[in-house]
This record gives C-alpha cells, structure tokens and sequence, in this order.
C-alpha cells in the first residue's frame, strides 16, 4: 500500500520539483507547471486523450488511512475522519455550484519511516491496457486549505531537528511548504524481491501564494524520475526501455521536500528525535493521466 519509499533515498536529486507558475507545460517539459486557476474549475472538455480518475462523472479514487491506527496516530490534531480516504470524503463544494470534490488531511511522518505516510490515495486500474509509453502528463487540479493545514516551519524544524542535520540537510530536506508524491507504478511494486518499474516526482505548493486558490498542477512525463526499485532501493532507468509496461496506478503522497525522513540520515533513529507531523489538507477537483496525442484511450 503505502511501504514505496519507506527506506530508500527515491532518486532525491531529481525528484523535487517546485513547479513553474502560470506557464503552457509543453513548453518546459521537464518541469512541473503550476497555474493559480480564477475559481473553481470547469468540468473540462474531454477532447485530448485521457484517463481520469476522478472529475464529475468518473471517481477511481482509493487510498488507505493509518490515522487511530496506532498508538502514536490514536490522537490526532484535527478530528479521525477528516483524515480519511473513504467514501466520506467525497462531498458537494458550494464554491464549485454543489460540485463534487474529495477533501482529506494528508499527513506525513518527519522522523521515523514507519508508516511514514499516514494516509494516502492509491487508485488502480489494472485491466485498462495503459503503457508507460502512452502517458504525456498528469494533471490534478486542487485547492490546500491554509487554516486545516498544520506545516512545521524551517524555524521548527532547525530547533527540533538541527542536533542532527546541518542547514543544508534541512535545506533539502524539507522547506516548510506542501508537498505531494506523485508515483506511478506497475504491477509487482509490493514484491521487493524483483524489481517493478516506476514514474515519480514530488511536487511543492507554496502556503504563502497559493492556499486557498484553486490550482492545475501539470507534471509532465518527462518531469518524472524513472527507476526500478527492489529492496527499497531504486536504479535510474530510461522511459524508453520501459514504455511498453503496463500502468497500474497512481500513488498521491504526502511528503518532505526530499521524500525523507530523518531516520534516512540517521538509523538508528535517536531516540530523543521528536515526532513531527506535516498536515496537508486538500480538496481535489480533478485527477488525470493525460495521453499522448497519437495515444488510443485505454
């Protein structure tokens, strides 16, 4: 479900992607684009080739949730059921005319990587023939809610964290921002012993200028990092060599800037190393692969 990522460094450098605002992503295509949208999105044309996973009238999202699951996640900042992922997380939005939107606290761990990823969304959809090589961008937009959100500042985080990383780890590490791990993966991904291909970036929302204000987050494919992974452990490959591999799903994230925790720099964890909680409370309005042009829709 949710162990991708748990021990491994998740090809760091060329992961992290702080998008660029308002510009046409075809343009940039190894950067992720971030637009601030004028209100609620439209529900879009359905012209280009695409496989949607959640708008008005397709809703594939699945996830899983840890929250009052363990001792350590029993009690959390806000009330259990507004980190779920789960059939109540789907409600009518007045700013959308009664539109509907998927609205969740997603939460990740700073410290230890055990269940690192407290929640998180997971659709599948195996059986939809989609290849690797068929897939241009992925699109989601979104809107963070600043006053349900709860996230660490660098200042929090140096006082807590700073016996351990110097300012550069913490630099790289986390930047007091929302982040989002977007992964797609193919079957055998759970089965570490073999490795299973992978498409991931980790894109970064900033509170200060974009909360609150719906957003269209375009990452095209080739802003991806492309790797196998076998025992957490991932090796670079090229998209090419993969393309015809069938899609399985798509991973959506709550993460660190870097994908990281601490125990990635120190292991054994200290146990003196304070648990913190990055709180990210989104509501989503549309979530897309889109096809290549010359791409039949799976």
């Amino acid at each position: 479900m949710n162990t991708l990522w748990h021990r491994g460094l998740y090809c760091v450098a060329c992961l992290v992607g702080l998008g660029s605002t308002g510009m046409a992503w075809a343009a940039e295509p190894d950067k992720p684009h971030i637009e601030i949208l004028p209100g609620c999105p439209a529900p879009a044309p359905a012209a280009a080739p695409s496989l949607i996973l959640f708008d008005d009238r397709t809703d594939r999202l699945s996830g899983w949730s840890h929250a009052g699951r363990s001792p350590e996640l029993a009690e959390m900042r806000l009330p259990l059921a507004r980190y779920a992922v789960a059939p109540e997380s789907r409600h009518p939005e007045p700013d959308c005319d009664g539109a509907t939107v998927f609205e969740t606290v997603l939460v990740k761990k700073y410290a230890d990587w055990d269940r690192q990823h407290v929640n998180g969304l997971e659709p599948k959809f195996a059986g939809q023939g989609l290849r690797f090589g068929q897939v241009a961008a992925l699109v989601l937009e979104l809107r963070l809610r600043r006053a349900d959100s709860a996230i660490p500042d660098t200042q929090t985080l140096a006082a807590d964290y700073g016996a351990w990383l110097d300012a550069a780890q913490r630099e790289a590490w986390d930047g007091g921002r929302a982040n989002l791990g977007l992964t797609l993966f193919e079957a055998g991904y759970e089965e570490q012993d073999s490795p299973s291909f992978t498409a991931a970036r980790i894109v970064e929302i900033d509170p200060a200028t974009q909360a609150d204000r719906w957003l269209r987050i375009t990452v095209p494919i080739a802003a991806l990092s492309t790797y196998t992974e076998q025992h957490w452990m991932p090796t670079p490959r090229a998209l090419a060599d993969f393309a015809e591999h069938e899609v399985l799903g798509l991973r959506i994230n709550p993460e660190t800037r870097s994908g990281q925790v601490l125990r990635n720099f120190r292991n054994p964890l200290p146990a003196e190393a304070p648990e913190h909680f990055k709180e990210m409370a989104i509501e989503l309005r549309r979530v897309e692969i889109r096809l290549r042009e010359d791409a039949s829709r799976p």
